[in-house]
């Protein structure tokens, strides 16, 4: 569904619609091609790599790491290039993660 369309159907089936300001237009950004679902996907891992350097993670390079789950880490973690992390990941403190 279109986020449109899911509003009309709320208002529709009597449910009170609210407004709510988005701070970063990407969050509510439609994806209607490819193209456009891989810059979404792109905008997201970017912001999962600031989210974990802001708990102390070094990312040798935010553009070549993603995150595919839920990550939980220490102090003092590294991560370098093109590394992929799936499902439920902790990394402990001190943790050195090599390239690819």
């Amino acid at each position: 569904y279109y986020l449109t369309d899911v509003i009309a159907m709320a208002v529709n089936d009597g449910l009170v619609v609210a407004t709510e300001h988005a701070h970063d237009p990407m969050e509510v950004q439609g994806a209607n091609d490819r193209k456009q679902l891989s810059e979404l996907e792109r905008h997201y891992q970017l912001r999962e790599g600031r989210r974990l350097m802001a708990l102390g993670v070094t990312l040798r390079d935010p553009a070549r790491f993603d995150v595919r789950g839920e990550v939980t880490v220490g102090r003092d973690v590294l991560i370098d290039i093109n590394v992929i992390l799936e499902g439920r990941v902790v990394i402990e403190d001190d943790v050195v993660i090599g390239p690819n």
